[in-house]
């Protein structure tokens, strides 16, 4: 669990057990203070079994930390072209059948961007959807059954739209459930039933999961 503090720090909880929270705190020291973005975070087992922790700064640059057991923190900036006032949230994904590592930005305008890489070099940005304005949250995840890249993606009325694609074709937009109040959200693919799962918290304090199989079939 990667947590991340409005003086530019990145603290990492780990643990086996619920019982035995280990901190590393901090763990990284950004180059970026004040408000943020957003965080995104997931692992990557290919080449070194990294872990990548994504910030947008206040300075509007997306900050990736990439570090492991083994291997220090360091930084790296993935794309300079969002303004921190205009997003309304960022998610990310390790994608295994290309090995490519992505960083999903939903603007509050309504576009949502891909940005990702597949080794060392420099990442590319691309435009996966428009949706009408304003968004306000999104999650993402890619489901190995099918290898579709799933953003979920919330509006301002409460509505929650799955967006598929692979890097060859695309599935496009499904519109899931209207839920009211959402504090924030999360979603994952679960082999173990073969569902995507979304979770969502409402300001009453509620947990919600909204749970569905390999849409169009």
């Amino acid at each position: 669990m990667i947590v991340a503090t409005e003086d530019g720090r990145l603290h990492e909880l780990y643990f086996t057990t619920p019982q035995q929270v280990h901190p590393r705190s901090p763990l990284f020291q950004l180059p970026t203070t004040g408000p943020h973005i957003g965080m995104a975070g997931f692992y990557a087992p290919a080449g070194n079994g990294l872990r990548h922790a994504t910030v947008g700064g206040a300075d509007s640059i997306l900050h990736e930390v990439v570090w492991s057991a083994q291997i220090t923190p360091t930084v790296r900036n993935l794309a300079t072209q969002f303004n921190l006032p205009d997003v309304a949230a960022i998610a990310g994904f390790y994608a295994q059948d290309n090995q490519s590592r992505d960083v999903i930005v939903a603007m509050q305008g309504g576009s949502v961007f891909d940005v990702h890489y597949s080794g060392a070099g420099g990442s590319t940005t691309d435009l996966v959807t428009t949706l009408s304005p304003p968004l306000v949250n999104v999650a993402a995840f890619v489901s190995t059954d099918s290898w579709y890249r799933h953003v979920i993606v919330l509006h301002s009325s409460g509505q929650l739209y799955d967006y598929s694609y692979t890097p060859q074709q695309v599935f496009g937009l499904t519109p899931l459930v209207s839920i009211a109040n959402v504090v924030d959200i999360v979603g994952y693919y679960s082999a173990y039933d073969q569902m995507r799962h979304v979770i969502l918290a409402t300001h009453d304090g509620n947990i919600h999961e909204v749970y569905y199989g390999q849409l169009g079939r």
